[in-house]
């Protein structure tokens, strides 16, 4: 009797891990969370309320939507407390929620 109880336990060992096999697919995924881009420019002498606004180069400048109160950093990764002056270097990150784009967070590179 003791006999065949370690065979069927042997038998069953040795079927588990010749049946385990490893299965792939190729099914895509669909990622639903936020888009999130940078735009690195020089910050617009006109800020309206709530928007930041980035000159990209010389002809574009480009809207970020604020709604309260965004983190702003310095290149060192400090918060800053001050108001972005006109013409300052910044990076602008931003998720975008259609048509508007949100301000993430800033840095500030002076």
């Amino acid at each position: 009797m003791g006999n065949k109880i370690i065979v069927a336990v042997v038998c069953v060992l040795i079927a588990s891990s010749v049946l385990a096999q490893t299965i792939t697919t190729t099914e895509p995924v669909i990622v639903t969370g936020p888009v999130v881009g940078m735009e690195e420019g020089s910050a617009s002498s006109y800020q309206p309320d709530h928007t930041l606004v980035v000159r990209i180069d010389n002809a574009n400048n480009e809207r970020f939507d604020m709604y309260g109160p965004a983190l702003i950093y310095d290149k060192y990764g400090r918060i800053v407390t001050t108001p972005i002056p006109a013409g300052a270097r910044v990076r602008v990150f931003y998720t975008v929620a259609s048509p508007e784009r949100i301000v993430d967070h800033i840095e500030v590179e002076e």
